[in-house]
């Protein structure tokens, strides 16, 4: 069975979800909790913290040092958002669709530049369910996400061809 999927109109919603996911994902396969923090929630923690730090050492009169922090800051949030448009435009280009393959084999997926990967139904971990977006998590660094639109049709599949996979949801 092969399931189309079209991430144009929710790309950013689902990456940010499922590099989330991706980050988490041994905290999130012990505790079969899929409570994680996204990408973005993530990076605003990070840069806030270094603000603060930054702001605390100009008011102690340590200049060099909040100077530089707040360079450090800056540089943090303009190279995710660089990363972020970049993986936006160069993989994604015009063509955010894709298929995926689901048969006794296991997972193929061929929409990156022609180059065909297939995961084992052994090789694949859990579903986890957020908000937007569905993440097929394996035991190598790869993973798979889809908008929320295909549960039914994932799950359907997935319970067919893998029965006693974990699906991690609320």
């Amino acid at each position: 069975m092969s399931l189309k999927t079209n991430l144009k109109s929710c790309f950013f919603k689902c990456y940010n979800e499922a590099v989330g996911v991706n980050i988490h994902k041994n905290k999130i396969l012990a505790h079969k909790k899929p409570n994680h923090l996204n990408l973005f929630s993530i990076l605003l923690i990070v840069t806030s913290f270094v603000f603060l730090v930054s702001i605390l050492l100009l008011l102690k009169g340590f200049i060099p040092g909040g100077c530089f922090l707040i360079f450090l800051d800056l540089v943090i949030i303009f190279s995710n958002l660089l990363n972020c448009l970049y993986r936006y435009f160069t993989y994604r280009k015009k063509n955010f669709q894709s298929t995926i393959i689901f048969d006794e084999e296991g997972l193929t997926d061929t929409s990156f530049m022609d180059i065909k990967m297939t995961f084992k139904w052994s090789k694949l971990k859990a579903l986890v369910v957020k908000k937007h977006t569905l993440v097929i998590l394996t035991d190598t660094p790869c993973y798979f996400y889809f908008n929320k639109e295909l549960e039914p049709l994932l799950l359907k599949t997935l319970t067919k061809y893998c029965p006693n996979l974990l699906i991690i949801q609320k």
